[in-house]
């Protein structure tokens, strides 16, 4: 895709020429809440309107690129799994082996439970919470019990700005300058983000629900 994937915007290098320094791109709040749309809109698709759920599996920001009008599409679908047309069939995670780039992949999938749509939607959620902080959910800082959910869960509201990825805010700031429109704004979406990775599978919410909540965020954005 032109514009790279998603892991080049969230985790740039920084390069020089014979200028000096090249200038990394940033995302603002407005594109990282258009690219979560289009991901979860991706995902709504491919749980809830294909004839079979089809199960992503592997749903990282490696695996979202960016097109040359800012679009995000979701790729390398080699992991992915068509599930059958009858439910009785074996999808356990222990039969078929785990799936999925550590850091991302659901808990249950460890305990060898069957796998899922909600799956998917735990991947979705540390993926935002990584668009919104700028940490990956591999970072050092993250051991000892310690995770980036969890990190994020303490830290609602009171420190809602300072956990966010400092380069963002930046933009935001340069762009908007209504801090508690944009205070508010990244509250919901942590709420996203924290809903949808939550441990247990049963209490993740459906994309489709996802998406609608996503896209009332950026109307009155």
């Amino acid at each position: 895709m032109d514009q790279g994937s998603l892991e080049m915007w969230l985790h740039p290098t920084y390069k020089s020429n014979h200028h000096g320094p090249i200038k990394p791109r940033i995302l603002t709040l407005y594109a990282r809440i258009s690219i979560g749309i289009d991901i979860a809109y991706a995902l709504d698709y491919l749980h809830n309107q294909c004839k079979n759920q089809i199960i992503h599996c592997d749903l990282k920001p490696g695996n979202i690129l960016i097109d040359k009008n800012m679009f995000a599409r979701i790729a390398d679908f080699g992991l992915a799994i068509t599930l059958p047309e009858y439910p009785s069939m074996n999808l356990c995670s222990s039969s078929t082996g785990i799936r999925g780039t550590t850091g991302y992949i659901a808990p249950e999938y460890g305990l060898g439970c069957k796998m899922t749509t909600k799956g998917d939607t735990y991947s979705f959620g540390i993926l935002l919470l990584e668009m919104l902080t700028g940490k990956k959910p591999t970072n050092r800082m993250f051991r000892g019990g310690l995770n980036l959910h969890n990190f994020v869960s303490l830290s609602l509201p009171d420190d809602v700005i300072k956990i966010t990825d400092p380069l963002m805010k930046v933009m935001t700031s340069a762009n908007k300058g209504d801090d508690k429109r944009v205070e508010d704004c990244l509250t919901r979406m942590y709420s996203i983000g924290l809903a949808c990775s939550k441990t247990s599978a049963k209490d993740r919410p459906d994309m489709r629900d996802v998406l609608y909540e996503l896209e009332s965020i950026r109307n009155i954005f």
